[in-house]
């Protein structure tokens, strides 16, 4: 009898979560409550401006943007930064900052 509620009330979870899925997935806030790192949307991916004079460092990045999905560094240096981050049309892509020698923005892509 126990075994049978615990069988219950398991595929009742299951059907509840198979017949929200396709409204969640709409949701932003649900699709990256399980990534890492903050996702951030097509206007924060924009703010960041590569053409600004003096240009971005890294550490300026990190403070506008939050933590991100990933660092990657070369003899202590931040060479680039990956966030998630969401396009014009809404699709969940990656950002990715790039980094000179100084960690001043060389380039951002979102692919």
């Amino acid at each position: 009898m126990k075994r049978a509620v615990v069988v219950a009330s398991g595929l009742l979870a299951l059907t509840g979560v198979l017949a929200a899925a396709p409204g969640c997935a709409a949701s932003r806030a649900f699709q990256c409550m399980f990534m890492k790192g903050n996702c951030i949307t097509y206007e924060q991916y924009l703010s960041v401006d590569q053409s600004s004079v003096p240009k971005p460092t890294a550490e300026s990045v990190l403070q506008m943007l939050g933590g991100p999905m990933a660092v990657h560094d070369r003899n202590g240096i931040r060479r680039s930064i990956d966030y998630h981050a969401y396009s014009l049309t809404g699709e969940l892509k990656i950002a990715t900052f790039t980094f000179d020698d100084n960690e001043k923005l060389e380039k951002k892509e979102l692919w």
